[in-house]
């Protein structure tokens, strides 16, 4: 859980550096924006998964592919509890 939690702190950062680099300006959308983030939180959770750090160790690549992008969405801001819930309710049985 540890590494979860190190990752989502360090996608803003990270996404912000990357935002330096590429010369995001005001006039670029917000859209850009988050998607860079949801892909530093993918990548950066698969190179967890291939070191074998935490929680990743035995989870495929596309686990910690969907990881990357729940953690990126946590430092975004964008999963509130609502979200989460819709999103776990796809996965309930009914009746």
């Amino acid at each position: 859980m540890k590494v979860f939690i190190l990752l989502v702190l360090a996608i803003p950062f990270i996404t912000e550096f990357l935002k330096r680099i590429l010369g995001k300006t005001k006039n670029s959308p917000n859209i850009i924006v988050q998607a860079l983030s949801w892909i530093v939180g993918v990548f950066l959770m698969v190179i967890a998964q291939i070191s074998g750090l935490g929680i990743l160790q035995d989870v495929s690549i596309l686990t910690a592919m969907l990881y990357g992008l729940f953690a990126a969405l946590c430092a975004n801001g964008i999963a509130d509890t609502k979200i989460i819930q819709t999103f776990l309710l796809l996965f309930v049985k009914k009746k």
